[in-house]
Formats: structure tokens, C-alpha cells, sequence
């Protein structure tokens, strides 16, 4: 049986499966920094607003 095909499945595989949970980690890092910018910019507008009325 030739093992090298099978083997070189595995790897295409594998290295496909680690490229893809790369970048949904580098994704969700991305939005979680976008929530936590759009809820500080939420707060300063709010309390800017509250100091200067």
C-alpha cells in the first residue's frame, strides 16, 4: 500500500484545520477588540454628554 499519498492527505488536512482555527482566532480577537472599543467610545460620548449640558 502506498503510504505517502495518505500521508500527504493527512498533513494537507491538518495544516488546513490549523490554518483555519488561526484565523478565526485572529477574527474573534479582532471583534472582541472592536466590542470593547464601541462600548468605550459609548461611555466617553455619554459622559461628555452628561458634563456639557
Amino acid at each position: 500500500m502506498n503510504w505517502g499519498k495518505q500521508l500527504s492527505t493527512a498533513i494537507g488536512a491538518l495544516l488546513g484545520i490549523g490554518a483555519t482555527l488561526l484565523v478565526d482566532r485572529a477574527r474573534h480577537r479582532r471583534e472582541q477588540a472592536n466590542r470593547v472599543q464601541d462600548a468605550r467610545r459609548d461611555l466617553y460620548t455619554r459622559y461628555l454628554r452628561g458634563h456639557l449640558i
